[in-house]
């Protein structure tokens, strides 16, 4: 176990290896037949301090944006004990007309088969698991292209999934993303979650990823940020 002293030099760590602010995902619900997807990310601004939030709506087979499905909020100010949250839920409201016509329904999360609560760099993008109800074995495999530093940083980046019965049996093999897509400003993208639609035929893997910030004494900060991959299961 380790110490309360050694806890805190950890956090510490991270702390100052990231110097930005560090966003907290939210799941928002699928459409019924799973073509839909929502998700909302919030905090606290390192630089000044106040709420932000962003709310973000896909179509899962295509892995697309759905048009007019992104709200943004930054708040003018922030009271005691803020952190983001209210921003999310102001954004919430904005989005209701677009939640009714599609069919997002918050109860409809989904059913999570992976969730990364702590673990290493390599764990994140080098995966296996299983999915207990259904006795499948999941490998996912995060393949990253990083070229330059700091703001000059771009990147590209796909996942390549198998999944196998318990006797080892490939039932499918596809990859995710858009390896062809160079990103600006990232530098790295870890797996955060997978999560299996409502009707089990579509697939969303979380993905956390490292945005330049900006300069502070005459080093990088990074923000932590949430973007999602999507697919339906061949």
């Amino acid at each position: 176990m380790k110490s309360p002293l050694i806890g805190s030099l950890l956090i510490s760590m991270m702390h100052f290896l990231h110097a930005g602010d560090l966003a907290s995902f939210q799941n928002l619900g699928f459409s019924p037949d799973g073509r839909y997807f929502q998700f909302g990310q919030f905090g606290m601004g390192q630089s000044n301090q106040v709420p932000y939030a962003r709310l973000d709506t896909v179509d899962v087979p295509s892995n697309t944006f759905v048009r007019g499905g992104r709200f943004q909020l930054t708040a003018p100010s922030a009271s005691l004990g803020d952190d983001g949250r209210k921003a999310l839920i102001a954004l919430l409201d904005q989005a209701q007309p677009l939640r009714r016509r599609l069919r997002i329904d918050p109860l409809l999360t989904g059913r999570p088969i992976y969730f990364r609560v702590n673990g290493e760099a390599g764990e994140a993008k080098d995966l296996g698991f299983i999915d207990y109800q259904t006795s499948l074995h999941y490998q996912l495999k995060l393949q990253q292209t990083v070229q330059g530093q700091g703001q000059q940083t771009k990147s590209r980046f796909h996942i390549d999934v198998t999944i196998r019965t318990e006797n080892g049996q490939v039932v499918r093999q596809f990859r995710m993303g858009t390896p062809q897509l160079d990103r600006q400003g990232i530098r790295d993208y870890r797996i955060n979650q997978v999560i299996l639609g409502p009707t089990e035929r579509h697939i969303v893997v979380v993905v956390e990823r490292d945005e330049w910030a900006g300069r502070s004494n005459n080093t990088d900060d990074w923000n932590i940020r949430y973007m999602v991959e999507t697919a339906q299961l061949p």
